[in-house]
């Protein structure tokens, strides 16, 4: 959203300021996530330079759906219990 606001005025924003806001913007449950992140982003797999929106935010969607998941069967269990 901040984004299209910001290209809508005439500025660009680029991808590694959008990730860096969205990975600062995830809750404690995405810990795992935004370690891995930071350590994909520190060595040699991807640099600064090598940052793919779309390869993490595709990373993103699919820890959301297993995190997602995990919690359905913790209340499934509780439920049961």
């Amino acid at each position: 959203m901040y984004r299209m606001d910001v290209e809508e005025s005439g500025s660009s924003y680029p991808d590694d300021q959008l990730l860096s806001k969205i990975i600062r913007g995830l809750t404690y449950d995405y810990a795992p996530f935004v370690d891995q992140y930071y350590f994909l982003y520190d060595t040699a797999v991807f640099g600064k330079d090598q940052v793919d929106l779309k390869a993490i935010t595709g990373r993103l969607l699919t820890f959301e759906s297993k995190l997602r998941e995990k919690n359905n069967n913790k209340n499934i269990n509780y439920a049961n219990a």
